[in-house]
């Protein structure tokens, strides 16, 4: 019988002496794997793939298919314009606002002097001349900490003037 395989899995020699190895045609194969083999055929010099000393030469042929169509052009994605309508300019106000009530007619003053006195230290009287910002900040701030509801007792008299203006303006 045959003597056991060293390492490595083969048999040195055979029953009658050294195997020697041929190389195997490829199989046959259909139409389509036919070109396959042959182009690996033909890169092949030499060697034994069992061992993995193959020899390879690379020759590179024109594909035979016809060049595939050069890939579509991905469209340049351009950010959208957004029309506006034109503007238009509004006048913007210089004076101040109109105030909330006629100040020609008699005893205006002293309506403005009273609700000075009850309301200005949450910005009443600024308000009732149309001052409404100024109004608002004494509001939250009880007139700015009491300081500027009594320095406005001074001012009343401009205060009241300003507001006949921009009344008479914003009538004519």
């Amino acid at each position: 019988m045959s003597e056991p395989a060293p390492s490595g899995g083969r048999h040195p020699a055979g029953p009658t002496g050294p195997v020697r190895q041929e190389p195997k045609s490829p199989p046959t194969a259909p139409e389509k794997g036919a070109k396959v083999q042959d182009s690996v055929a033909e890169n092949v010099a030499g060697g034994n793939i069992h061992r993995g000393d193959v020899i390879h030469h690379h020759h590179h042929a024109a594909p035979s298919d016809p060049p595939a169509a050069a890939p579509l052009a991905q469209p340049v994605y351009q950010q959208p314009t957004q029309q506006f309508p034109p503007q238009t300019q509004y006048p913007v106000q210089q004076s101040t606002p109109a105030p909330l009530f006629n100040l020609d007619a008699p005893g205006a003053d002293a309506v403005v002097y009273v609700v000075w006195l009850f309301f200005g230290f949450a910005g009443g009287h600024r308000m009732l001349l149309g001052d409404w910002g100024t109004g608002i900040v004494y509001f939250f701030t009880l007139g700015l900490f009491f300081m500027g509801w009594i320095g406005d007792f001074g001012k009343l008299p401009e205060m009241i003037e300003n507001a006949r203006q921009a009344q008479r303006q914003a009538n004519h």
